[in-house]
């Protein structure tokens, strides 16, 4: 059995730290798309109240979303000059990891 060495510990435990933060990050995200389709939703409500009209003012808005999001993310990897990585979604610990 392998022993556990302090920067084998630390590794790991830097590890855990940066996929806590990723995880946080990524629900504070969801909760912001969520608030702003919940405000979009109700002001296409609101301004289109028949529902026939409102999948055009839905479909704008898609592909709105959609361009300002491959603008913002070609920015950023432009700035960080980093590729962006793709995560795991769940993460494991097996004995063999350590």
């Amino acid at each position: 059995m392998d022993h556990i060495t302090s920067e084998s510990a630390k590794k790991f435990a830097s590890s855990v730290y940066s996929v806590s933060l990723d995880s946080i990050q990524m629900a504070l995200a969801l909760t912001v798309a969520l608030a702003w389709y919940a405000f979009v939703k109700g002001a296409i409500n609101k301004l289109w109240p028949s529902r026939e009209d409102k999948l055009i003012p839905l479909a704008m808005f898609a592909i709105i979303v959609t361009i300002i999001f491959t603008v913002v993310l070609a920015f950023v990897r432009k700035v960080l000059k980093q590729p962006i990585s793709e995560r795991p979604i769940m993460y494991a610990v097996t004995p063999g990891a350590m």
